[in-house]
């Protein structure tokens, strides 16, 4: 699975939290700070491990924990069609 921003998604950061607007179809997200991180990661990695792999390195939390926390994030990202997964 390959994680992708969407083309047509503008992404504003405000201290450390972050709106996704997509000027395709209007939806938006709100991002808190740890939610701006995972997104940030996602994309950089391009992939659930990926993103996994670093953010384990910097948050104190349970590998299961997180990675349910990725895949509900990617899978409502996808959803709003704020994201890519091939």
């Amino acid at each position: 699975m390959i994680i992708k921003a969407h083309h047509k998604v503008l992404m504003n950061e405000i201290a450390g939290e972050s709106v996704l607007l997509s000027t395709e179809n209007d939806h938006y997200f709100t991002l808190n700070e740890s939610g701006t991180r995972m997104y940030t990661v996602l994309i950089e990695q391009g992939s659930i491990e990926g993103a996994l792999v670093v953010l384990q390195e910097e948050y104190e939390v349970e590998e299961s924990v997180l990675r349910r926390d990725l895949i509900a994030l990617v899978e409502q990202l996808r959803d709003a069609h704020l994201i890519v997964v091939e």
